[in-house]
């Protein structure tokens, strides 16, 4: 199941420019101006290699950076959910509407990107399976604070459907490809 991990990691991860980083970190430890080849601006490279770091993925040793292999393939894993798009548009969504620890700060303004992350987040609940209320809450505690104004926009969205008197919860079909 998605956990805000997935998500954390996936922040870290899945920048353009990261990606380019990261790549070329794991054929050998480079300087930062030797990465700053790659992104054409040493600032920028600093930047993202800071970003990297502060997430626990690179050690700097005298100005040399390395991965932290083992922080680094986890971080890759939970990247890796199957919830995850790596394309730039998907990123872009995800980083806009969540923070970096994985929890939902901000709904899409458009609709587009809205319908997006509601399917996206409606694949948190088996197709068929009814849910509580409660378990509902618990399975977006996860990801907001505010799990009511997500409850409620996953219905709106028509992705999650209930009874009238709201005691029962279910998403009625796999979505094959959002």
């Amino acid at each position: 199941m998605l956990q805000s991990n997935h998500i954390r990691s996936y922040l870290l991860i899945a920048h353009p420019h990261r990606q380019v980083l990261l790549r070329a970190l794991e054929e050998k430890p480079q300087t930062a101006q030797e990465l700053s080849s790659l992104l054409f601006n040493l600032e920028q490279t600093e930047g993202h290699l800071r970003i990297l770091q502060q997430g626990h993925l690179l050690e700097n040793r005298e100005g040399v950076y390395s991965l932290i292999p083992d922080a680094y393939h986890k971080a890759r894993e939970d990247a890796s959910h199957p919830w995850l798009e790596w394309e730039k548009d998907f990123y872009q969504l995800v980083s806009q509407a969540f923070d970096e620890k994985g929890i939902l700060r901000t709904l899409p303004s458009q609709n587009k990107k809205l319908n997006l992350l509601m399917q996206k987040l409606s694949l948190l609940f088996e197709a068929g399976r009814t849910y509580t209320e409660k378990e509902v809450n618990g399975l977006l505690m996860g990801f907001t604070r505010d799990f009511f104004l997500i409850r409620r926009s996953l219905i709106d969205a028509g992705v999650l459907f209930r009874t009238p008197s709201g005691s029962a919860y279910w998403r009625e079909r796999h979505d094959a490809k959002i």
